[in-house]
């Protein structure tokens, strides 16, 4: 097969990971402009390691061959592929200045081609011309005005930047990261970083390469102090970010150290002492870097301060409010009635127990006891979806913690009497520092949530350390609520949480409880398209869903399985096109009767990432115009969410993907009458996930896949406790020392 060349330009990167990637390319000139012509690069992970840093825009020269068809699995068409063999960067000449210019606001009127022309002009010289503010030469470049000449000349002397972006260009750093380090280190960002290069890990530039440019071209020695502390600093942060560890015991770092910098110089590296480091030593054995160290302090001072505090009820008024609310709704059980007690008079509480327990309930009587005593509650969730929920479990307003941080101003803060966190076993010590430090020590906490279920994707493990903790108000609820007991769903999903192993009945078609249909990855695809098919399929009323492990393009991610099923069910149907520019309209790959999840959060059109959809139609040519009339993007096609019908435009639809197949963390926080589970891999097996992905079934839960993985799964110990996290060691030091 013939070896093909290419000089290409990042358009999209479509997956990545350690094993490889596969991105998008326009295909570039011989003089570096950008043709028609596009294609899908196939880099493997001899090529593309962990140190491989991909990003749109970079410029690469690749050599391969022809790798077959790659399908685009929105929207059908085939698309040109090859596998690259090698791959080498092209860094550009100017290619920072060329951005500074051209995308900063203070140089307004100059473009990419204005900036292009000037660097092509004077290449490296053009930092003296502006700097020396030669007005005359930069006239002498054709399509540069004397007021475009004025605007650089003021801008590059104002913004006292041009060193920076020179000294980016010259050890081929990208333009990315200009930005950041100007944002962050002001006008002092070339000396901050020359006098410690190794300072660029923290805005995510990887090792091999900072210290390839530290030892070589700032000639910094194998033993400096500067290399050594970077060396722990990088193993903590990449625990941190990758494995969600917020410290290190220290035989784990010493190892991660030992791969960087040598057996001989890593012992030298933890036990050399640093000034105002970015790490410290806990204890013997417990490393943490400072901004970890920072967060968790917090949290444990926090938390301790409300623990010490005593709070009172007007018991008469509570006691009347509970016979009240149980003429009129529904009774409540010892653990409830306790739960909601405690919320009330606590200044923090957490409510936790398994799925279906009541822990929502719980939360609908306390904003109505809050009604009733002039209180008021801000309720907030990690996602999207789980916030919607409790909305529609409480009557109540409810926010994602990002909602919560940008939606509401101080005044709305400080007004409330609570705070609820719900589904707090996902929320990370990050999301937790943060929401924690904007309300005030009077307010009363409430955290709602399952240790059990599925943990937090960034670092730590707030939740599940405070319910462990003794100072903390602890309610558990275990009376289970949402399944129906009769279908067994309850007994197996409570055996599994506590790590218990029981036989799975075999699967019998349509039904109730929990059962198991013996599956492999060669036939995992085909055999959950046949149960899918028997629990009501595409219909409206199935209220069928597919949990997988991953969103891989394979038999058991939901990339595979949306577009399989979407073909079986709508694949006759009509398609939904959008148009771009002048030119021929675009198939989307969604078509009529398509069910659709949304990836991201429109506060607008009142659509939550996560929130599950079908679509209805394709908009009729009179809501266009009257979307134009109004000055509005035009829509493109109706979609019923379940908060109603939304018409939604070219930009909403990027942020859709098919919702017959969700990941379990999409689907945490919500319920559906049947759940099918495909388990035929260990990516992304534990306890927690197979718990959670069980218990969002209320009639019926499928698994489709191989017994032993499951039994393994729920016999050992989930992911989480494996992380090491330094947030229990600040609680147990300041135990005694606040009055």
């Amino acid at each position: 097969m013939v070896s093909i060349v290419k000089n290409v330009v990042v358009n999209r990167i479509r997956y990545k990971s350690n094993n490889g990637c596969v991105f998008s390319a326009y295909v570039l000139s011989n003089d570096g402009e950008k043709t028609d012509e596009e294609l899908n690069v196939l880099l493997t992970g001899k090529i593309a390691d962990s140190d491989f840093r991909l990003y749109e825009g970079q410029r690469f020269k690749v050599q391969g061959r022809e790798h077959g068809e790659f399908i685009n699995k929105y929207t059908g068409e085939v698309e040109n592929q090859i596998k690259a063999t090698s791959i080498v960067e092209m860094q550009p000449k100017g290619k920072n200045f060329i951005s500074y210019i051209a995308f900063n606001e203070v140089f307004v009127n100059v473009g990419i081609k204005c900036a292009t022309a000037l660097y092509k002009a004077f290449s490296t010289d053009i930092y003296d011309v502006l700097e020396s503010k030669d007005l005359d030469a930069l006239t002498s470049v054709q399509g540069v005005s004397e007021h475009k000449a004025f605007t650089l000349i003021q801008g590059w002397h104002a913004e006292k930047q041009g060193k920076l972006v020179e000294w980016l260009d010259v050890y081929g750093l990208p333009v990315w990261l200009g930005r950041k380090l100007t944002a962050f280190y002001k006008n002092d960002a070339v000396q901050k970083i020359e006098s410690d290069p190794y300072r660029l890990i923290a805005f995510m530039i990887s090792w091999k390469k900072i210290d390839k440019i530290s030892r070589n071209q700032f000639n910094i020695a194998a033993d400096d102090p500067r290399r050594l502390h970077a060396a722990v600093a990088e193993v903590l942060f990449t625990a941190y970010t990758r494995d969600g560890n917020t410290a290190l015991n220290a035989s784990s770092l010493l190892s991660g150290v030992e791969k960087l910098i040598g057996s001989k110089l890593a012992p030298k590296a933890l036990s050399h002492s640093y000034s105002n480091g970015a790490f410290l030593r806990l204890h013997n054995d417990l490393y943490q870097s400072r901004g970890a160290s920072l967060q968790e302090t917090f949290i444990a001072e926090d938390v301790t301060k409300r623990c010490l505090k005593k709070e009172e009820l007007k018991t008469p008024l509570i006691e009347d409010l509970f016979i009240q609310w149980q003429d009129n709704n529904y009774t409540l059980t010892d653990e409830q009635i306790q739960a909601v007690l405690s919320a009330l008079s606590k200044p923090l509480t957490i409510i936790t127990g398994g799925a279906g327990v009541g822990k929502t309930s719980v939360l609908e009587v306390l904003h109505y006891f809050l009604k009733k005593t002039n209180g008021s509650a801000i309720q907030m969730a990690l996602a999207g979806r789980a916030a919607r929920r409790m909305h529609e479990a409480t009557g109540c307003e409810s926010f994602t913690i990002a909602g919560f941080m940008h939606k509401l101003n101080s005044r709305q803060v400080e007004s409330a009497t609570h705070i609820i966190i719900d589904e707090c076993s996902m929320v990370d010590l990050y999301s937790m520092t943060r929401v924690l430090k904007r309300i005030k020590a009077s307010q009363k906490v409430v955290l709602v949530g399952d240790a059990a279920q599925l943990p937090p994707v960034g670092a730590g493990k707030v939740f599940h350390t405070l319910v462990d903790e003794p100072s903390v108000s602890v309610k558990h609820l275990t009376k289970v609520w949402r399944q129906d007991e009769t279908t067994g769903i309850p007994l197996i999903s409570q055996a599994f949480r506590q790590g218990k192993w029981r036989n799975i009945p075999a699967y019998q078609g349509l039904g109730n409880g929990v059962s198991l249909y013996p599956s492999s990855k060669e036939t995992i695809l085909h055999d959950i398209e046949l149960i899918f098919g028997e629990l009501g399929g595409n219909d409206k009323n199935a209220d069928t869903k597919i949990i997988c492990p991953t969103t891989r393009d394979e038999g058991w991610g939901s990339q595979g399985i949306n577009r399989r099923l979407s073909d079986l069910y709508t694949g006759n149907k009509e398609q939904v096109f959008i148009s771009v520019g002048k030119s021929i309209p675009k198939p989307t790959g969604f078509k009529l009767g398509d069910i659709v999840i949304s990836t991201a959060n429109n506060w607008k059109k009142d659509i939550m990432n996560g929130s599950l959809g079908r679509i209805e139609r394709i908009v009729s040519a009179e809501e266009i115009q009257e979307a134009i009339d109004k000055n509005m993007p035009a829509p493109v096609m109706s979609v019923i969410f379940d908060t109603g019908e939304v018409l939604l435009d070219e930009d909403d639809i990027i942020n859709l993907q098919w919702g017959y197949a969700i990941t379990c963390h999409k689907a945490q926080g919500s319920q559906f009458r049947r759940v099918i589970i495909p388990v035929v891999t260990k990516t992304m097996l534990d306890r927690t996930w197979i718990y959670t992905a069980l218990t969002r079934g209320v009639k019926q839960v499928v698994l489709v896949g191989e017994q032993l993985l499951i039994k393994q799964a729920i016999e050992s110990s989930p992911f989480i406790c494996k992380r090491t996290q330094g947030l229990d060691f600040y609680l147990n030091k300041l135990k005694g020392y606040f009055s």
